[in-house]
């Protein structure tokens, strides 16, 4: 499905993308959504430029923005403060890779691959094993926009601009709790993906 919100209304954005994801989706999702679709102006994908943290000040906490340098190092350039209270750090800076289930990896790098290259969004469910010895489910929802111009020298990403990846996560109630570890394992097992076409298809399924 094409979610072109060109001439749709914020409550018809919201339906559409509501009809492909669970029922239980956060309303939180539905208002990022929204707000990303708001800065597209008409383009495919939003410019980084155009995106005001200001405007979805109640989202933050949960928000977190990530750079894609190399299919495997990708960078969070921002993290809300109940990501890192959940975490029991702050992420920020840091490679997300490092911080992923070894078993995952390939998922994680496919995943980003998928949501730059095609463009497209996704919706993922997956487990997290925090820090403090949590288990939860999450969800998350990633959205691609063009980044600044890249500087020379640098490889990736193609293209001659740095790409960067919106995401909102929302953590279910815990599953269960082992001793404390070192830190937190993103991705522990993967339950649910679904891509959203906002104009360009979605990646083929391997």
């Amino acid at each position: 499905m094409d979610l072109d919100p060109t001439q749709m209304s914020d409550a018809d954005i919201r339906k559409e993308l509501q009809a492909l994801l669970p029922a239980d989706t956060p309303k939180s999702f539905l208002d990022l959504w929204v707000y990303w679709c708001a800065i597209r102006y008409g383009k495919v994908l939003p410019d980084v430029a155009d995106f005001d943290p200001m405007r979805i000040t109640r989202l933050l906490p949960d928000i977190s923005v990530f750079e894609r340098r190399k299919p495997d190092e990708l960078i969070y350039r921002l993290a809300g403060t109940a990501i890192a209270e959940r975490m029991g750090h702050d992420p920020t800076g840091g490679n997300l890779i490092d911080l992923t289930d070894p078993a995952r990896h390939t998922f994680v790098t496919d995943l980003f691959t998928g949501i730059i290259e095609t463009p497209a969004g996704a919706f993922v469910r997956y487990e997290n094993t925090y820090a403090s010895g949590r288990k939860a489910m999450v969800q998350s929802l990633f959205l691609p926009m063009v980044g600044p111009r890249k500087e020379s020298g640098q490889e990736e990403p193609s293209q001659g601009f740095l790409q960067r990846v919106l995401s909102i996560h929302h953590m279910e109630a815990a599953k269960e709790y082992e001793s404390e570890r070192m830190r937190t394992t993103v991705g522990s097992d993967i339950d649910k993906t679904v891509w959203i076409d906002i104009g360009r298809g979605v990646p083929e399924k391997g």
